[in-house]
């Protein structure tokens, strides 16, 4: 710019009368816009200092919009690497933004991630610590790579069949835990037509599921139904159960969510031992009241 004014060097020159600055030099500038080099700073001897009108951005060479994508760059990586935990901090008031878009997946938000099961249609919380079964973890890359081959009659035969046995989908837990704490979805086939309603009320079912699947004559179990209520999200109906089950070596507590979808019956289970179960109760609660279906 022409009203630009170069940069001057001042010397600190340490003599017998003191350390007054002497200006040197005066008439050549060490820069200018024109020759855009800058001073050398390596004497040590010189205190340099520049003072110019001159656009300093300019000066090195570089643009405001530059900068400003610069920044913008170095933003969304912070972000997007939950730099600090300033994306949880920024999403922790906002979950349904994080749930709506899906951050919430990868993301952690209010101390939960997001379990997402596309194939069996339905979703869930759990603590952001926990890591995720390797069981579950290799048994769901076969099923992606099954899905992805072509079968032949016999393989399809065997995919379907294997997919009307009762078996976990999801499960979760503490990396360091005992292995009595986790959450698990398990997906069973149903007859066509089967519904909740068709058990009786909540408390009902839950006796007939514990009689019968979870703790049956001769397995030396014991199990007690302590609360069951039945809620409806979107036309949609759950059991939801809190029980314990007891044996002469363990005892745990349970909630459990119960729903039916395409002659499916899935059952969302979050257990602890009765001694952690304190600790556990809360964050339990949390896991349970978001198992949905996804509609």
């Amino acid at each position: 710019p022409g009203n630009a004014r170069p940069y001057w060097r001042l010397r600190l020159r340490a003599s017998e009368g003191g350390t007054d600055p002497v200006e040197e030099d005066k008439n050549t500038p060490l820069f200018s816009p024109e020759t855009k080099k800058l001073p050398s700073l390596a004497d040590p001897v010189d205190f340099v200092q520049w003072e110019s009108q001159t656009d300093p951005l300019d000066a090195l060479g570089t643009s405001p919009k530059r900068l400003l994508l610069g920044g913008l760059t170095a933003t969304a990586l912070a972000l997007g690497g939950n730099f600090l935990g300033v994306t949880s901090a920024i999403l922790g008031g906002n979950p349904e933004i994080a749930q709506n878009w899906g951050l919430d997946i990868v993301v952690p938000v209010n101390g939960f991630k997001r379990c997402v099961s596309n194939e069996d249609g339905y979703e869930f919380l759990y603590p952001a610590e926990w890591l995720e079964d390797q069981r579950m973890v290799l048994r769901n890359a076969e099923k992606r790579q099954l899905a992805l081959d072509p079968l032949s009659s016999q393989e399809l035969q065997d995919k379907v069949r294997r997919q009307r046995v009762a078996e976990p989908t999801s499960a979760y837990g503490p990396a360091a835990g005992s292995g009595e704490e986790n959450v698990s979805v398990i997906a069973a086939p149903i007859l066509p037509g089967f519904t909740l309603e068709s058990m009786g009320g909540v408390k009902r079912a839950g006796e007939s599921l514990l009689s019968t699947i979870i703790a049956p004559p001769g397995s030396g179990k014991i199990a007690t139904l302590l609360n069951g209520r039945e809620e409806i999200h979107d036309g949609v109906l759950y059991y939801i159960l809190d029980y314990t089950v007891e044996t002469p070596r363990w005892s745990r507590h349970n909630f459990a969510v119960f729903v039916t979808q395409n002659d499916t019956l899935l059952t969302f289970n979050a257990q602890a031992s009765v001694k952690q179960w304190d600790s556990f109760k809360e964050r339990f609660e949390v896991m349970t009241d978001s198992f949905r279906l996804l509609l």
